[in-house]
């Protein structure tokens, strides 16, 4: 019984500290890597970002095709692999 509270507790912290201390949003999408070359394709800005460090908006059209890498403004945490 004990052990069931304590990871209830710890879920509930866990949502807290992402809304409230850390302002994440509830729900945190996978990063997309991508071939640099491939970039202009999926997302509305095209540039060269290693290392996961930009946020760019998916195009439109792509949005519908990958929501699990689609963060609630349409954007996503881009990397792109050479």
């Amino acid at each position: 019984m004990t052990g069931d509270f304590t990871a209830s507790w710890s879920i509930l912290s866990r949502d807290r500290d992402r809304l409230k201390i850390k302002r994440r949003e509830s729900f945190r999408p996978f990063a997309p890597s991508i071939l640099r070359e491939a970039v202009s394709e999926w997302f509305e800005q095209d540039d060269d970002v290693p290392f996961m460090m930009q946020v760019y908006p998916i195009g439109k059209e792509e949005r519908r095709l990958i929501p699990a890498l689609t963060r609630v403004d349409g954007s996503g945490r881009l990397q792109t692999v050479v």
